[in-house]
């Protein structure tokens, strides 16, 4: 978005408007900053101008600056844009570090956790390795050499019937919908006092709870869950891990009883618990 918030709100004064004269429910969206502070920026802008009543919720990307502190508003937030431009990295804690998937499930992480979203999207989802040669527009008989894609997109398709995987959609598997539900609101979540490990919870609708555990340093970590309510049955946990060795792999807890859950997980590690819901 190229305007700032003062000439959003003007705008906003229009469009809610002819929205709601037209009988719709559509809620606005603004405004998809470049980065967290300037949309933080933007915003203070619309409220100024009394102009925050009209929106339905606030967005902004991550590129020019990344989230931080949560935004001063009571409607929900969401990053709806985020990428790495380095070469093309399939690796989980190999490669630049811009594009492993370690440093987005940290960033997907500090996104609900600390700058309190609703939502955490990527850019891409899906592209070519390459952007397919085309001809100039300056001159129809000449074609473009194809251009190296980079991290733009979470999977890779080269022409072909192979799809290359990023490490980075199984960070992002981890916060979908196999482990959050639709509706599903997050929990606190504390650490324990050990350096590089970061978690997050969410209680879903159903009556389940996920929660995830990243470990950043290069050794296993024992880890014991409490505070869950855990039902009284061996198959009430189940686990799922990802590093680089492994893609959203099923794995079992060294033990669970109702009060606690014990996992370990490897250094360099993401793993994410899915608890079933207790039925009394």
């Amino acid at each position: 978005m190229q305007s700032n918030g003062r000439q959003a709100a003007d705008f906003l004064e229009v469009l809610y408007p002819t929205i709601q004269a037209a009988g719709l429910t559509t809620e606005i969206a603004c405004c998809d900053a470049s980065g967290w502070e300037q949309q933080r920026e933007r915003l203070r802008d619309i409220q100024a101008a009394g102009a925050e009543k009209y929106l339905g919720i606030i967005t902004a990307h991550g590129y020019s600056s990344p989230l931080t502190t949560p935004f001063d508003t009571d409607l929900k937030v969401a990053e709806t844009e985020y990428s790495s431009f380095d070469p093309i990295n399939y690796g989980w804690s190999t490669g630049a570090r811009g594009s492993q998937g370690l440093t987005w499930a940290n960033r997907i992480m500090n996104g609900f956790a600390n700058s309190n979203v609703t939502v955490f999207g990527y850019w891409w989802g899906a592209a070519n390795t390459t952007v397919s040669t085309h001809t100039s527009d300056l001159n129809p008989l000449t074609t473009c050499s194809p251009i190296l894609q980079d991290n733009q997109s979470l999977l890779f398709i080269n022409n072909t019937n192979t799809v290359q995987v990023t490490k980075r959609l199984w960070a992002f598997a981890h916060f979908g919908s196999r482990l959050v539900l639709p509706g599903a609101r997050r929990i606190s979540a504390t650490p324990m006092a050990v350096t590089g490990i970061n978690v997050t919870a969410f209680a879903n609708p159903d009556g389940t709870f996920a929660t995830q555990i990243l470990n950043n340093g290069n050794t296993t970590q024992t880890i014991t869950v409490t505070g869950l309510n855990v039902p009284n049955t061996q198959s009430a946990v189940s686990g799922y891990l990802t590093n680089e060795a492994k893609d959203f792999d099923e794995v079992v807890p060294i033990s669970q009883d109702r009060n606690r859950i014990v996992v370990r997980v490897p250094g360099y590690s993401l793993m994410s618990l899915r608890i079933a819901a207790r039925n009394n």
